[in-house]
């Protein structure tokens, strides 16, 4: 399966840091509260304002749910595993946990956060069991 992803004014920031392996987090400068990369603006504090940093790349599970693939020629149905995991830093974040037996995930599990080269150079961040 292809897929393409193509950045907007309002995803740019994230994309380029994804293509350098780094997870874009943002800090609210007048409480010290972290926002995930979709939150460039709060109640308070303008996009302007807002302190956008590199997230450590590590995470905790906290929830998680299986995806079944249809089944390949021998009748084998290929399962994956897409988790809630929380960033240190606070926020959560859902992505699929890559390269893992989805048995090993567990809530609590440590996850890193990786990122998957998609077809037209793009990156898109995945979890992968730390």
């Amino acid at each position: 399966m292809s897929i393409t992803f193509r950045a907007d004014p309002a995803t740019q920031e994230f994309v380029d840091l994804a293509g350098r392996g780094e997870f874009l987090l943002h800090r609210d400068p007048s409480t010290g509260r972290v926002y995930g990369p979709q939150d460039t603006r709060t109640e308070h504090t303008p996009a302007e304002a807002m302190l956008p940093f590199a997230a450590s790349g590590r995470a905790t599970v906290v929830s998680f749910t299986f995806v079944h693939g249809r089944p390949d020629a021998n009748g084998v149905t290929p399962r994956s595993v897409v988790a809630i995991g929380e960033l240190d830093e606070g926020p959560w974040w859902w992505a699929e946990v890559e390269d893992a037996d989805p048995d090993e995930v567990k809530t609590g599990s440590a996850l890193r956060i990786a990122f998957r080269e998609l077809n037209d150079g793009q990156h898109v961040p995945v979890f992968t069991l730390a």
